[in-house]
């Protein structure tokens, strides 16, 4: 997927227009606000997985943060095209079980992360001779 050089420009004013802070968005997609940072500044691209995510979170056409097409809002695609059938979706739109789906797969990763640091904490406190489940 080829992202615009503008797609920090745009990310950062759908955030000013919603009034959503880095750590916000961040926190609601589960990466870090840094991460955001880095997109907005053009250091870093994200994957298709968090452009679906932050696109769906802030009810934004992704085509629209790709490579500025419109219409801007996910809203507007389907305002477009009144005569449509119901399921109709303009492309890079997020349907409600789109995003469920990719928001269980965010928590699943998420709580794979915990379940590894939970047995990383278990495995040092033994080594230390600490008790399961103690603090380091």
């Amino acid at each position: 997927m080829f992202i615009n050089k503008d797609f920090g420009l745009r990310l950062t004013e759908i955030m000013e227009e919603v009034n959503i802070s880095d750590y916000r968005l961040a926190q609601a997609i589960g990466i870090h606000a840094s991460t955001i940072k880095s997109y907005r500044i053009g250091k870093t691209k994200p994957d298709n997985l968090k452009l679906d995510a932050i696109s769906g979170y802030l009810k934004v056409n992704k085509h629209w943060l790709i490579n500025g097409k419109e219409p801007k809002w996910l809203d507007d695609c389907y305002k477009l095209n009144p005569g449509l059938k119901v399921d109709y979706k303009c492309p890079g739109c997020i349907d409600k079980e789109k995003t469920i789906k990719l928001s269980e797969q965010i928590i699943e990763m998420k709580n794979k992360e915990i379940e590894d640091l939970k047995k990383e904490n278990d495995h040092l406190n033994k080594s230390l001779g600490l008790e399961k489940g103690g603090a380091i």
